[in-house]
């Protein structure tokens, strides 16, 4: 479910706010699936009141089964049963029953709606945090990326052609560093975008002494792979670059020890490696099944001591990747190390 901006509540709704916020939520996620409890009267109304709702309505609840099973087959709604889809599936639940109830059942909701799902009754608008997301701020001020001067220059020169923040591309600067230890292997990026990270990991394997290829893989045309466990990417997100884009800031910053593939990774580039070792990999692919395929290809080609960096491990708008790369946890040889910045990271030993 997307994060949606300006989508303000007041404390209380009446049935013309909650069907008119309904309404601007769908014009800005208009793949988003509703559900209503509460059908019988006021759930109706506002359901009446907002067509677009009709159209995203894949589950209807109500303290009365019976009344459902009289109200769906001489409705025109598109839903054959009372559950055509469960709680946990949808992205807004509209709760419309009288306030005296409302506590209970926002509590019952609250348990059973993924995170990032809105509840939307009377009470107004609420969003569903559960308790493995919330704000991290950790006290340590300790900032060795101010002091880097390789890095600042090599930062600002890259820094407009990636989505990654400073803190997680000083990371991949000092583990590229760290993978230059190892005794051989190519360095692999699957997910480039318009290729600031993969010029930035080329550069620091340079001025490592590294003479192994980085190999930087994209579909350039966004995200593939899409699935139910992730709760936000729906396909085809961050399609906003080309493989020129790439060649040009290569060119530019006169990067000499990189190549280029295109096409979904491994599917359709990754024949071209299949003998190719790695000491090192950032994994910045957005989804589960993505993630899955890429280091299911990877892992048995990791060198010893190798390194894999997941990108977007613990934002909740990536939800998949977290789910993936905590799925590891339980391989043998595989150290995971979370970091609150946003990387997940793995070690072969």
């Amino acid at each position: 479910m997307l994060l949606l901006k300006n989508m303000t509540s007041s404390t209380t709704f009446d049935e013309a706010a909650v069907a008119e916020w309904v309404a601007d939520l769908l014009a800005q996620a208009p793949a988003a699936r509703v559900g209503v409890w509460g059908l019988i009267g006021r759930g109706e109304r506002i359901i009446n009141s907002c067509p677009s709702m009709k159209n995203n309505l894949v589950w209807l609840g109500d303290s009365n089964p019976a009344l459902l099973a009289d109200y769906i087959p001489a409705s025109e709604l598109p839903i054959s049963r009372p559950a055509s889809l469960g709680l946990a599936d949808i992205d807004v639940l509209v709760i419309a029953i009288r306030m005296e109830y409302l506590d209970d059942v926002i509590a019952t909701a609250r348990k059973a709606l993924k995170s990032g799902a809105y509840i939307v009754s009377l009470k107004g608008v609420e969003q569903i945090r559960h308790r493995d997301y919330e704000g991290a701020s950790p006290q340590a001020t300790y900032s060795p990326w101010g002091a880097d001067d390789d890095f600042l220059r090599e930062y600002s020169d890259i820094a407009p052609n990636t989505l990654v923040d400073v803190y997680r591309c000083y990371e991949l600067w000092q583990l590229v560093g760290q993978a230059a230890k190892l005794q051989a292997g190519a360095l692999l990026e699957v997910g480039v975008w318009r290729g600031g990270t993969g010029a930035l990991i080329a550069r620091c394997a340079k001025l490592n002494g590294l003479t192994d290829p980085v190999i930087l893989c994209d579909t350039f045309t966004g995200v593939v792979k899409t699935g139910p466990l992730d709760s936000v990417y729906q396909g085809g997100e961050h399609h906003d670059c080309t493989k020129d884009d790439v060649i040009a800031l290569i060119e530019r910053l006169d990067l000499d020890n990189v190549e280029i593939l295109e096409g979904t990774f491994p599917d359709e580039s990754g024949t071209a490696l299949s003998d190719q070792q790695f000491r090192f990999s950032h994994v910045d692919v957005d989804t589960y099944e993505s993630t899955r395929g890429v280091v299911e290809w990877l892992w048995p080609r990791l060198v010893r001591g190798g390194i894999m960096v997941f990108d977007d491990y613990g934002f909740q708008t990536c939800d998949g990747v977290t789910v993936f790369v905590n799925e590891m946890r339980t391989w043998p040889g595989c150290h995971i190390v979370h970091n609150l910045n946003g990387h997940a990271v793995a070690v072969k030993f």
